[in-house]
């Protein structure tokens, strides 16, 4: 196993979305303003909501180690990025950052590297990425090492739980966020929501700032103001149990035809929830079309839902990877992130991949959070479904 894949298992074990990253669908409006999508987001993972006190983590701040709780009193806007000399793109954007909010508010402005070994960190300190009110950052958990290509997988979990992005979404989460991503920290020490690129990026930071308190000029003022219910964290759906009803549902295949559960019954399903963004979703899929070949003659069926992604992005990658999956079916959820998709509304799911098997009779058989390479986790499901292995 190469040194590139190890790390890979190290920071995209699963991709944490649906409740997990959710915000309301729809964002309040100023008068006359469009409605569209909120951006930013109210959840980090299933643990940390708005308003919940931030853990007073360690970071080496300019060098120097700090506490979280060293800034308090004023707002925080952390970006977090993988790699010492962070990409062009989102310099520029955190370089504005610090010089738009940094010196004219007084917000902490933070490029934090995870995942990121101390030399490279201080490497990147003599590069000329900082401003006079952007601070250079480092997770000090550092990158992954091991100490054998054998024991590397065992000792993952333990680095991982030690990292700035596991300590703060809690104990028991996997995978990261999407990176970039800007955490911004209000000046009590309360998490005050993230987000990471989006078109109407400078509209949704100003919102989050003014809902930690920073008292925006009217030249710096977004062209929306959210009122308070865009700032509630969606109530949690807890994940079907096994044994209970699978809830029946309708998606579209890549060319609008309608696909319902209920169009197998009498079948064992795997209902897989994934996206095209979801690295961990993509890397499971030559198992299951694997499996589902191998199955076929006993009627398994893989119901490829693909949730919180757009129309576009689906089509797209099924017009040029769905050749390579002929026993998948592959549907799409029209509802794409909001709060009511079948995932989120109907499931309960919080992260994908997730794998729900599900018996002839409709029942839910077993769940399968994430994708681990080598598990047997789903072969071990299908013969409790009743298949011949």
């Amino acid at each position: 196993m190469n040194r590139k894949k190890l790390l890979c298992m190290a920071v995209t074990g699963l991709c944490l979305v649906a409740a997990a990253f959710s915000s309301p669908d729809q964002a309040p409006k100023s008068a006359g303003a469009p409605t569209s999508p909120i951006a930013f987001k109210v959840q980090f993972g299933p643990k940390m909501k708005i308003g919940d006190p931030v853990p007073d983590l360690e970071i080496v701040v300019d060098g120097k180690p700090e506490r979280l709780s060293a800034f308090r009193g004023r707002s925080v806007i952390l970006c977090l990025v993988f790699g010492a000399i962070p990409e062009d793109l989102y310099l520029k954007r955190v370089q504005g950052l610090a010089a738009k909010f940094g010196t004219g508010y007084g917000v902490e402005v933070m490029l934090l590297n995870i995942s990121t070994t101390e030399a490279d960190y201080r490497k990147g300190l003599d590069q000329k990425t900082s401003g006079p009110a952007l601070r250079r950052a480092w997770d000090p958990a550092g990158a992954f090492k091991y100490s054998s290509k054998e024991r590397a997988r065992e000792e993952i979990p333990a680095w991982d739980a030690q990292t700035f992005v596991r300590r703060l979404m809690g104990a028991g989460t996997q995978g990261n966020p999407r990176i970039p991503a800007y955490l911004l920290i209000n000046p009590e020490g309360r998490f005050g929501g993230w987000l990471t690129e989006s078109p109407a990026f400078d509209e949704e930071i100003a919102n989050l700032l003014m809902h930690a308190g920073v008292a925006l000029k009217d030249g710096d003022l977004p062209a929306r103001v959210y009122g308070p219910e865009a700032f509630v964290p969606p109530a949690e759906q807890p994940l079907l149990k096994v044994g209970m009803e699978a809830p029946d549902f309708t998606l579209k295949d890549s060319t609008g035809r309608e696909v319902k559960l209920s169009d197998f019954r009498g079948k064992v399903v795997i209902l897989d929830f994934w996206a095209t963004w979801c690295g961990p979703c993509l890397a499971s899929m030559p198992h299951v079309q694997e499996t589902a070949a191998k199955l076929q003659t006993q009627g398994l069926v893989v119901l490829a839902a693909c949730t919180s992604d757009s129309r576009a992005k689906f089509e797209e990658w099924v017009r040029k990877n769905g050749d390579r999956y002929p026993n998948l079916t592959f549907a799409h959820d029209p509802l794409e992130r909001a709060n009511e998709r079948v995932s989120l509304s109907r499931y309960g799911v919080a992260a994908i991949p997730t794998q729900i098997i599900i018996s002839p009779m409709g029942r839910i058989v077993e769940v399968i959070v994430g994708y681990e390479p080598g598990s047997t986790k789903l072969h071990d499901a299908l013969v409790k479904a009743g298949l011949q292995l």
